[in-house]
């Protein structure tokens, strides 16, 4: 998972300077992988938002996607798997089903079953994820290119090449559009996929 979601600190809360501040350390400690000094900060954000506004908001969904993140990143699958499980809900019921926060925690969902070895109930998740990103393509490649690159490497992993291969085509289609030959990944996933 790396996509951390952008703060929204509740206008509630005493000191809203606070509230950023501790967000932008847990950010530049969860880029620098720090993931054991971010993880008490990460909790601490969401129970203030939680104190502050309650668990049904936007700015609470926010606040446990990055904690669950964090723990995605520690291999603590089962504290994530809850946590994006709540925010999904938040997110599908303020934002819509089809936004792109709701497939970010699709997306984030399906990378923990995959990783659970739950292959079949990553697999719709994927997919859903990537037919949210592919409707907002034009104002939001990046989305679509991750989800594309997700799904490819659970066919993959499913020895479903004959699936995977076309997905991986289009990544580095958009990839050229995007970025240009030049951008010195461009071809690692087709590489790597065919190895």
């Amino acid at each position: 998972m790396d996509v951390i979601p952008p703060p929204l600190p509740p206008q509630n809360y005493t000191s809203e300077e606070d509230a950023t501040a501790l967000y932008k350390s847990i950010v530049e400690l969860y880029g620098a992988g720090q993931y054991d000094e971010a993880v008490p900060l990460a909790e601490q954000y969401t129970r203030r938002v939680e104190q502050a506004i309650g668990n049904k908001h936007l700015a609470y969904a926010s606040a446990i996607n990055v904690e669950a993140r964090l723990y995605h990143a520690q291999g603590r699958l089962d504290l994530a798997e809850p946590l994006l499980r709540s925010a999904l809900e938040i997110h599908e019921r303020e934002r819509g089903p089809d936004h792109s926060d709701v497939a970010n925690d699709l997306d984030g969902l399906a990378q923990i079953r995959q990783e659970q070895g739950r292959l079949n109930e990553a697999e719709p998740l994927f997919q859903r994820a990537l037919a949210i990103n592919e409707k907002s393509a034009a104002t939001e490649p990046a989305n679509v290119g991750r989800s594309l690159n997700n799904l490819a490497w659970l066919y993959q992993e499913q020895g479903r090449f004959a699936e995977a291969e076309p997905l991986m085509k289009r990544l580095l289609q958009l990839s050229a559009i995007c970025w240009g030959p030049r951008m010195p990944t461009t071809g690692a996933p087709w590489t790597r996929l065919r190895k």
